[in-house]
């Protein structure tokens, strides 16, 4: 923090308020007072106060050294500041700068924790984002193809379903590989009645994913010859192994 400071609307009945260089000093004192303690080549610099030589103040008010030296008499006049001389720089002292700043500095703490977890909260989001664009795992284009394929309804951002679909990635297995696999299924199991429940992410594409790749898919010709009861006949006794993340589901009561 530190970039703001606290002005109270009383400062407009300020009996310097209508002096120019003395006010417009008085703020620039406001503005440059360390918000915390620090340190000046060797110097402590308690909060509220600041280091600075009468031509470093000519310099960043645009006032002349007398008319420094004419508005620091006032403000010490009246105990706005004091100033302790260090040889080639003061420190000057804002008196009242805690009396000042002190509300201001409670909800700058808070604003801070607030900007703090607001910033986390993007980083977090960033965070996964690069992660999920990292993986470059066609989800959609899977789960899409699945849908299409066995006229099913799931959905590609259930953590879950990529969960199986990222395992088999990691495992160097491709998108060509997943149609594959779901072409040769959606042709055994479809018109099964009790197969057809198989056909979803967690069955096809489990720890078996490589052994239905490698099953030989029947020619087009066959394919015709053969009527819906044929294939659900030759696959009625057929019931696939349940994966090891099967089990853990099922276990869990999910």
């Amino acid at each position: 923090m530190g970039n703001f400071i606290k002005i109270d609307r009383k400062m407009l009945e300020w009996e310097w308020w209508q002096d120019i260089n003395t006010s417009r000093l008085f703020l620039f004192m406001l503005l440059s007072a360390y918000w915390k303690d620090g340190r000046y080549k060797g110097v402590e610099i308690p909060r509220g106060s600041f280091p600075a030589s009468t031509a470093d103040l000519a310099k960043a008010t645009s006032l002349t050294e007398n008319e420094i030296r004419t508005a620091v008499k006032h403000l010490k006049s009246t105990g706005e500041i004091t100033n302790r001389n260090h040889g080639k720089y003061t420190v000057f002292t804002v008196v009242k700068y805690n009396e000042y700043q002190e509300n201001y500095n409670q909800n700058a703490n808070r604003m801070q924790a607030v900007d703090n977890q607001i910033t986390n909260t993007i980083l977090k989001e960033d965070k996964n984002e690069k992660k999920r664009k990292k993986d470059n795992i066609p989800y959609a284009e899977v789960i899409s193809y699945l849908n299409e394929k066995a006229d099913t309804k799931f959905k590609s951002d259930s953590s879950s379903t990529q969960r199986f679909i990222k395992a088999r990635f990691a495992d160097g297995f491709t998108l060509e590989d997943f149609k594959k696999v779901i072409d040769a299924m959606c042709e055994k199991w479809k018109f099964n009645e009790k197969m057809k429940q198989y056909l979803r992410p967690q069955t096809l594409f489990g720890t078996k994913f490589e052994s239905y790749l490698n099953l030989e898919p029947k020619d087009k010709a066959h394919r015709v010859e053969n009527s819906k009861a044929e294939i659900a006949r030759e696959t009625k006794d057929e019931e696939p192994e349940m994966s090891d993340e099967e089990w853990t589901e099922m276990e869990a009561g999910k």
